[in-house]
C-alpha cells in the first residue's frame, strides 16, 4: 500500500501552545467538520484517536523545535521520534496497517477548523483528506501570532491492524467527487502556492479555477479495465468551459502516489463568486459506458460584484455603495492583479479578499470617473451614479443568492415592485418557489445556506448550519416553517433597514403560524385551499388562534394518527409555543396527559401566557 505525505513550508520560531489532547474543543471541532465534508462526499467519518494525537503533537513540537518543515525527522535533532509518520506512529504504540499526514500553515486559517478548509482548497492535500483507506485520525494545532505565518496543523490518519486499508475502502461509496452535489461554498481560484506544485507551468501566486477532483474507488473499479471518456465544466448558462487542464496518472508524476483512479479538472481561469457551475463525466468500465452529472456553487461575497475585465469600458457605480471589485486574470501568469489605486472621485479602498479581488467604498461625486489602477498598471474607469432604490438593490442580491445568477432587467424592475407592495419575505419566498430554484434540486444543506445568503446575507456558520439541518431532518415538509424563522429574525429585519424596505407583512405572519400546524400537528405538506380559508378567516378576524389550534389539534385527521403522550406533548409545545419542551416538562405534562382528555391540555397551553406572547409577535387575535 502506497503512503502519500503532504505538507505546506514555513520557517517557525517561538514559545510553544500546542494542542493535541482529546478534549481539546478546536481539534474536535475541526475533526467533525471533516467528516461532515467526508459523509458529504459519500466516505465514512474518522474516529478520534489518542495515539494518532500524539503522534501529530509529537511532530508538530519537531516542526516548531528544529524550523524544519518536513514530514521526515532526522535523527539526532530535538524532538526526534521517527523518520517517517509510519514510524512516530509505531514510536507512540499506534499498531498501524496505513498511515498517511497532512500538515499546512497559515496566516488567515486561525482554528484548525479553518486549516481543514485550507487544506481542501490545495488539491493533492484534499485528496488525503478524501482518503478511502483510512478510519482513524489525530491532529495538532500550534499557534503564535509572532509567526510571520501564525497557524501550523498536522492530521494524521491511518488504520489500525489487524484491519487493512481494503476492508476499509469497501465501506466507502464507488466514487468521490469535490466539490460535492450541491456544495455551497466552494472558493473560486487556487491559487499555485501548493507543495508538491500540479501547476509547474504556472508561477508561484498565479491563479486558476479551483479544481474539481473525481476519485474512484479502487476496491470497486479495476484500473485495467477502466477508461475515462471526458471530464467536463459547465458555466451558469450551460456553456462549457473548455480552457481546462485535467491531470491524471498518465500525466502527473505525484498522483502515480496513489492507488486509486483519480482525475483532476483544473479550470485555466478563476471560476467566479457566487455563482453555479455544473461538472459532467463518462467513463468507460468493464465494456460498458457510464456518466455522472452534479453541480456546486462558488463561494458568496456580502457584496455586488463588480468583474473587471476591459479597460476601454465604463462601469456604472451606485453612488454611496461598498463593492467587491474583482479582476479575472487573463491567464495564471497575471499574479496579484488587484487594485492598488483610486483617483479622480472619492473612494475608500477597503479588505483585500484574495489577489483579485477588494472591497471598495464609493463616494458621493455622482457623474465623476473614478480610475481604478492595478497593481499591474492598468487603469480600470467606474462612474458614479445615482443610487437605485433599495428594492431595486435587494432583489439583484436575491437573483444571486437563490438562483445563482445576474437577474435581467424586467425582471428585477418587476420584483422591485412586489418588494414596494408586498415585503422582502414574499419576494425571497417566491423565489424559492420557482421552477428555476427547484430545478437545482438542493438538498437541505444548500437550502440553507440559500437561506442564510439571502436573509442573512452571511454564509451559514457550522454550528447554525448543523442544527438547521437536524431540524429539517426531524420535521418532513418543513422548509416553508424555516423559511419563516430566517424572515422573523432580528439580522433578516435589520438587513432590510439597510435597503429601507419592509422585512414581512402581516399577512405572511399568519401564513407562517398556520404552516406550522400542518407540519408539526399533521405532518404534511400545507394544503392550499386550507391555508387560504384560515388566513382569510384570521385575516378578517371572524376566527382567533385559538379557534385555529383547536380545529388542527382536536380533528379527526389528528386523532387518527394515534399518537403517544410524549409525542402529543411536544406536539402542544411546537405549534403553540413555536419551541421543544424541556426534559421535566416533557415529563410533567406526558403524565396530566395520561391522567386527563387532551382537550383540557389543549385549554390549558391555549390560556397560557406563552401561547400570548406567541401569537402576539404573529400579529393575530388571540
Amino acid at each position: 500500500m502506497k503512503k502519500f505525505f503532504l505538507f505546506s513550508t514555513i520557517f517557525i520560531v517561538g514559545k510553544l501552545h500546542i494542542f493535541a489532547t482529546s478534549d481539546n474543543k478546536e481539534i474536535k471541532e475541526a475533526i467533525y467538520y471533516l467528516n461532515e465534508l467526508r459523509k458529504s462526499s459519500g466516505l465514512i467519518e474518522l474516529k478520534e484517536d489518542e495515539k494518532l494525537n500524539k503522534s501529530s503533537k509529537n511532530h508538530l513540537n519537531y516542526i516548531i523545535l528544529n524550523n524544519q518543515n518536513s514530514h521526515e525527522e532526522e535523527k539526532g535533532k530535538r524532538g526526534f521520534t521517527g523518520k517517517t509518520p509510519y514510524d512516530r506512529a509505531l514510536f507512540v504504540g499506534y499498531p498501524l496497517s496505513y498511515v498517511i499526514e497532512n500538515s499546512t500553515a497559515s496566516s488567515k486559517a486561525n482554528s484548525a477548523l479553518k486549516g481543514v478548509n485550507e487544506l481542501f482548497n490545495a488539491i493533492y492535500h484534499r485528496i488525503n483528506f478524501l482518503n478511502f483507506y483510512t478510519e482513524d485520525i489525530g491532529a495538532a494545532s500550534y499557534h503564535n501570532k509572532d509567526y510571520y505565518y501564525k497557524n501550523q496543523y498536522v492530521f494524521n490518519m491511518g488504520v489500525k491492524r489487524p484491519k487493512t486499508p481494503s476492508q476499509i475502502a469497501k465501506k466507502n461509496s464507488s466514487i468521490i467527487v469535490w466539490p460535492y452535489q450541491n456544495y455551497y461554498a466552494a472558493k473560486p481560484a487556487f491559487f499555485n502556492t501548493e507543495n508538491p506544485d500540479p501547476l509547474p507551468e504556472c508561477p508561484k501566486g498565479g491563479s486558476v479555477g479551483n479544481p474539481i477532483s473525481v476519485q474512484f474507488n479502487p476496491e470497486k473499479f479495476d484500473k485495467l479495465k477502466f477508461r475515462l471518456i471526458y471530464f467536463k465544466l459547465f458555466d451558469t448558462n450551460g456553456e462549457e468551459i473548455t480552457d481546462t487542464k485535467i491531470l491524471h496518472q498518465g500525466n502527473d508524476y505525484h498522483l502515480k502516489k496513489f492507488d486509486e483512479k483519480i482525475y483532476i479538472l483544473f479550470p485555466m481561469k478563476r471560476l467566479d463568486w457566487n455563482k453555479r457551475y455544473r461538472v459532467k463525466i463518462k467513463y468507460f468500465y468493464n465494456n460498458k459506458e457510464f456518466d455522472k452529472t452534479w453541480s456546486f456553487k462558488t463561494k458568496m461575497l456580502n457584496y455586488e460584484i463588480i468583474t473587471l475585465n476591459d479597460i476601454n469600458k465604463i462601469y456604472n457605480v451606485q453612488a454611496g455603495k461598498t463593492y467587491a471589485f474583482y479582476i479575472r486574470p487573463q491567464n495564471c501568469q497575471d499574479i496579484d492583479e488587484i487594485i492598488i489605486k483610486s483617483e479622480g472621485a472619492e473612494t475608500t479602498l477597503l479588505n483585500q479578499i484574495d489577489f483579485n479581488t477588494r472591497v471598495i467604498k464609493i463616494g458621493n461625486d455622482i457623474g465623476k470617473i473614478v480610475n481604478l489602477t492595478a497593481k499591474s498598471g492598468k487603469v480600470f474607469k467606474v462612474k458614479i451614479i445615482n443610487q437605485k432604490s433599495g428594492s431595486y438593490n435587494f432583489v439583484k442580491r436575491v437573483y444571486r443568492s437563490i438562483l445563482g445568477r445576474e437577474g435581467d432587467k424586467g425582471g428585477i424592475e418587476y420584483w422591485s415592485k412586489i418588494v414596494n407592495q408586498k415585503s422582502a419575505a414574499f419576494v425571497v419566498y417566491n423565489f424559492f418557489q420557482t421552477k428555476e430554484f427547484k430545478n437545482l434540486n438542493l438538498d437541505n444543506k444548500a437550502y440553507i445556506a440559500s437561506l442564510y445568503e439571502t436573509l442573512l446575507n452571511r454564509e451559514p456558520d457550522f454550528t447554525g448550519l448543523n442544527y438547521w439541518n437536524q431540524f429539517l431532518k426531524e420535521n418532513p415538509n418543513s422548509r416553508d416553517i424555516l423559511f419563516y424563522k430566517f424572515a422573523f429574525s432580528k439580522e433578516f429585519q435589520n438587513l432590510c433597514k439597510t435597503y429601507k424596505i419592509k422585512p414581512i407583512s402581516k399577512e405572511e405572519k399568519i401564513e407562517a403560524f398556520i404552516k406550522r400546524f400542518y407540519v408539526y400537528a399533521l405532518k404534511r405538506k400545507t394544503d392550499q385551499a386550507g391555508l387560504s380559508y384560515w388566513k382569510n378567516e384570521l385575516l378578517q378576524k371572524r376566527k382567533k388562534a385559538k379557534d385555529l389550534a383547536k380545529f388542527f389539534l382536536l380533528s379527526q385527521e389528528f386523532k387518527n394518527m394515534n399518537i403517544s403522550e410524549n409525542s402529543f406533548v411536544k406536539i402542544l409545545y411546537k405549534t403553540l409555543f413555536d419551541r421543544e419542551p424541556s426534559k421535566d416538562e416533557l415529563n410533567y405534562w406526558s403524565k396530566k396527559a395520561r391522567e386527563d382528555s387532551r382537550k383540557h391540555l389543549i385549554d390549558i397551553f391555549l390560556n397560557s401566557k406563552e401561547f400570548s406572547k406567541i401569537v402576539a409577535s404573529y400579529d393575530i387575535k388571540l
